[in-house]
């Protein structure tokens, strides 16, 4: 599966609201998404991190194949996260509709 191809085929993307290193290792991105999100990554979720700056986004799933990322550079700041649910979960759920729009 092509990188590009979660970007059409995802049916969650899931945000991960504390920044993160973007030289951080694919094994280290399942980490957090097992131990500190409990979401196993599939092919059809999509985890969208960002750094301290908000001006890199980095896109992670998993498939088949094996790990994969997709890194964005962006004007600073423009990335507005969505703010922290009820209760201090470290994500939120986007509509896999915002995938083209960030990384198309």
């Amino acid at each position: 599966m092509p990188k590009t191809s979660i970007i059409s085929t995802a049916k969650r993307v899931v945000v991960y609201l504390k920044p993160i290193n973007m030289r951080t290792a694919c094994e280290t991105l399942r980490t957090i998404c097992c131990n500190e999100l409990d979401i196993v990554p599939d092919a059809e979720t999509a985890f969208v991190f960002v750094n301290k700056a908000r001006d890199s986004l980095l896109l992670y799933y998993a498939d088949k194949a094996g790990d994969h990322t997709l890194l964005k550079k962006m004007d600073k700041n423009l990335l507005m996260l969505p703010p922290a649910p009820p209760g201090g979960a470290p994500f939120v759920d986007m509509s896999p509709a915002v995938l083209p729009k960030l990384f198309g």
